[in-house]
């Protein structure tokens, strides 16, 4: 082979990289997503079943309440912000544009990658 097509071979991107990355994603997305449903799921039943008796009995129990509603939509709106997030860092990545930092990740991958399993 010529030197030219070597070094056009190298530097184009693998055609399964572009799978793996789609691949990744919707798991990641998928994983996060139905985490942040569960959590709304998980909300919304909780405050339907003790709503009323919150109400009736203890004003002490109703802003408690509240603060637990008020906490798992947090948690679903941090969820959702997590999928984003790393659907965003993720994809360039994956398909090989490396924006600025990513370096140092890979340098700390390779460096500890064995040890932690």
């Amino acid at each position: 082979m010529s030197d030219q097509a070597i070094a056009l071979q190298e530097s184009a991107p693998p055609r399964c990289q572009g799978v793996v990355s789609l691949a990744a994603s919707i798991v990641i997305g998928g994983l996060l997503l139905g985490l942040s449903g569960l959590a709304l799921t998980g909300t919304m039943i909780t405050l339907a079943v003790a709503t009323p008796g919150l109400v009736l009995f203890s004003i002490i129990a109703a802003v408690l309440s509240l603060l637990l509603v008020t906490a798992g939509f947090m948690v679903t709106g941090g969820c959702l912000a997590a999928a984003v997030a790393a659907m965003v860092s993720m994809c360039p990545y994956m398909a090989g544009k490396h924006p600025l930092g990513w370096e140092q990740l890979d340098y700390l991958t390779t460096k500890f990658g064995g040890k932690a399993t």
